[in-house]
């Protein structure tokens, strides 16, 4: 697990629950073993007017609890999966005001000296915490608490109701493990989107993130099992860091949701002939089972916000707009199952599965499959990606009906995903020319997938009204043809640059 550069670290996995579980899940035994302190603990969350501190990815507070304050400091997550480690500084202070001096020993101290007088209560949280100090295997202590209250920015309310678990000494693999059982005893879901981020929005009313996938910076000297935890807490960290925007539908948020289940799916392709193939295909099938759903309406946000725009420039919009009514229905019905994907208990149960898998490959290599997991990655990258583009390879010669054209574009991007993931292991040069060729090739089936999509949809989404509207979904159809066309008039050249293009590892 990486840790911040420099001060204490802060480990913790954060869970949302239903409103009103709070008392059933402390009749868990897990928890109701243990003695809790209750106390309520109202947090004033400070930034200047221009969000220099959030910018540079600092977040400070000062939080009354009974007749103490303690001002805090902390910094962006250091990596991510499903309990990132960030930065924390804290200081007994005497005012609801922070003092801005105690910086002066942390990272934020740059940006400190600009502070004196701009500071100003951007937001609050008034919370019930309860607490519990539990003592687990392997040494390792964790902090749960559940918090139950309000994020407030002016009239503005949000509900908090939520468990944290704090790892405080020990191993991730202990708090996994109490975060599986708690999970299987009561309904909740990982989001792990801070109250700090939530009062920002709040605040100030933007939008959810949504982010890209994080960079990977493997060093030469790796383990194959250090690796393969931190590429599948990679792609987890994406998937999480999107929960938030895929909540409000955002097409972004669902969109990079949907690639990190690509990525994860990528990291067991690659991996696949050193790991236990059993707990393998479980979390593939999972994988695939919930990229099944997001994709359904990942398809109908590029119908609707993409492929109707295309067309509509390219042959006027009278017959087309008339597509867009019922398309934009289909495309909110496909909203209900991502929402119930979120909230379920699979994709929480697959995130929680795999990062335990991962961490407890780190203490014991032959626990993920093969004991060549615990050798360098070096030393066996080379032979996972000759499988991986032998493969390719192999599709790439029968490219000659849609099905093997598509199952093409899927194994390409499986091979583009793994070179990225081992990309700090060789020159920059040669990766960057073998990934151009990889996406020109990529684009180029997407356009064709598309394309063959496209009628497929239309005919879907406009259900009875497909007779009065057949004028418009003939030009669609034939606009789609007409891309299809020019974009396989194209795919032998690039198919021949690809093969030609040397394998840089």
């Amino acid at each position: 697990m990486a840790k911040p550069d420099a001060g204490p670290v802060e480990i913790e996995l954060k869970l949302r629950l239903p409103p009103g579980s709070h008392a059933a899940l402390e009749q868990v035994p897990a928890l109701s073993a243990h003695p809790a302190e209750r106390r309520r603990e109202v947090t004033r969350y400070f930034d200047t007017r221009d969000r220099v501190l959030f910018a540079n990815g600092f977040v400070l507070r000062v939080r009354v609890r009974g007749n103490r304050r303690i001002q805090t400091l902390k910094s962006a997550p250091s990596d991510g999966g499903v309990a990132p480690a960030r930065g924390e500084w804290e200081w007994p202070v005497e005012h609801d005001e922070p003092d801005v001096a105690l910086l002066a020993s942390t990272p934020a101290r740059k940006i400190a000296t600009t502070l004196d007088g701009r500071l100003e209560a951007v937001f609050l949280t008034d919370i019930q915490r309860s607490t519990r100090q539990l003592a687990l295997d392997g040494d390792t202590h964790v902090e749960v608490a559940l918090d139950e209250g309000t994020i407030e920015a002016g009239a503005a309310r949000e509900p908090v109701d939520e468990l944290e678990l704090e790892l405080k000494s020990g191993t991730l693999g202990p708090l996994y493990r109490l975060a599986i059982e708690l999970h299987e005893s009561a309904p909740m879901w990982l989001a792990p989107e801070s109250k700090s981020a939530r009062g920002y929005r709040l605040s100030d009313g933007t939008a959810p993130r949504a982010p890209h996938a994080p960079k990977l910076r493997l060093d030469a000297a790796i383990r194959a099992n250090e690796a393969f935890r931190a590429i599948v807490a990679s792609g987890l960290d994406q998937i999480l860091g999107n929960v938030a925007a895929a909540e409000a539908a955002e097409p972004e948020g669902i969109h990079q949701l949907r690639i990190g289940l690509r990525r994860v799916r990528s990291a067991l392709v690659l991996f696949a002939p050193l790991l236990e193939p059993d707990p393998s295909a479980l979390f593939a099938r999972e994988l695939k089972r919930l990229g099944q759903i997001f994709g359904a309406r990942r398809d109908r946000d590029v119908f609707c916000l993409e492929t109707l725009h295309d067309a509509a420039r390219d042959l006027g919009t009278s017959w087309i707009d008339r597509l867009r009514p019922p398309a934009e229905a289909c495309r909110a019905a496909a909203n209900d199952p991502v929402q119930e994907a979120l909230h379920g208990a699979g994709l929480t149960s697959l995130a929680l599965g795999l990062a335990a898998w991962c961490e407890d490959g780190i203490a014991h290599p032959s626990h993920l499959g093969h004991k060549r997991m615990g050798r360098r990655l070096a030393t066996v990258a080379p032979d996972l990606l000759d499988r991986m583009a032998r493969k390719v390879a192999g599709r790439a010669k029968r490219a000659d009906t849609p099905e093997r054209l598509h199952g093409l574009r899927k194994s390409l991007k499986k091979l583009r995903y793994s070179t990225e993931f081992v990309a700090g292991l060789y020159g920059k040069k040669a990766m960057k020319r073998y990934r151009k060729r990889c996406e020109a090739l990529q684009e180029l089936l997407g356009t064709i997938n598309d394309a063959r999509v496209t009628p497929r949809l239309a005919d879907e989404m406009l259900g009875a009204r497909g007779t009065e509207l057949a004028p418009a979904f003939a030009q669609l159809a034939a606009w789609s043809a007409g891309q299809e066309r020019r974009a396989l008039s194209q795919l032998e050249d690039a198919l021949g640059k690809f093969r030609r293009t040397e394998p840089f590892w």
